[in-house]
């Protein structure tokens, strides 16, 4: 594998990481300092910003610098109501469910729309990255307003995606339209044998591959 290529693994990132996070703060802290401790491994030279501050697309969660570019990758941590219990910290807190659906999957892809910008401007690629223990993100469903929005295991998405009606809760969230096609592929998140989960235990992970745009 060349350097470039081999600078960022994203599945292989998170099957190292093996935590479970208070919240997305949290999340991104511990996937920096790993990517970072990767690429020192690597002797890349590459390096790793928390909040990168774009001057044309505002701020990106993280971003790997390269010799040669910059990896912008955006997070998403969403929960449900679990006990958490980290043996090796000593360390016992409560994960809540936060719920609002449409926000977590519109979000996730205005996440991808944004990444596309940016990969445009900066002729690079970029991550966007989803963590949950809620199945209400991975499992098929329907039935609800933001049905288009879904990110559900095997679902593709691409071109224009829009609520199905205008509601007075998402006004002001307007259609995103994506330039490429992506299938959505969830993998399992496997946490340390010393956290012990009571409740949803079971994490899942989406990690979206934003190219450059074609020529």
């Amino acid at each position: 594998m060349s350097n470039q290529s081999s600078l960022i693994d994203i599945e292989y990132s998170l099957w190292r990481l093996e935590g479970i996070f208070h919240k997305e703060d949290h999340f991104k802290l511990e996937l920096g300092l790993l990517l970072n401790k990767l690429l020192e491994d690597q002797g890349s030279g590459g390096t790793v910003r928390l909040e990168w501050t774009t001057e044309q697309a505002g701020n990106v969660d993280l971003a790997i610098r390269t010799q040669d570019r910059v990896i912008p990758i955006e997070l998403k941590y969403k929960t449900k109501d679990a006990e958490v219990h980290d043996t090796r910290f000593g360390e016992k807190f409560h994960l809540s469910r936060h719920g609002d659906y449409d926000r977590g999957m519109y979000g996730f892809i205005k996440d991808i729309s944004h990444l596309e910008a940016l990969s445009e401007q900066y002729d690079t690629h970029g991550y966007a990255i989803f963590l949950t223990n809620d199945p209400n993100y991975w499992e098929k469903k329907e039935g609800a307003v933001y049905d288009p929005l879904r990110i559900y295991e095997g679902r593709v998405i691409e071109n224009e995606l829009n609520w199905t009606e205008e509601r007075s809760w998402n006004q002001g969230r307007d259609s995103i339209h994506l330039d490429q096609r992506y299938e959505l592929n969830w993998i399992d998140y496997s946490y340390r044998p010393d956290i012990e989960v009571d409740g949803a235990d079971e994490f899942k992970a989406l990690a979206v591959k934003v190219p450059p745009r074609s020529p």
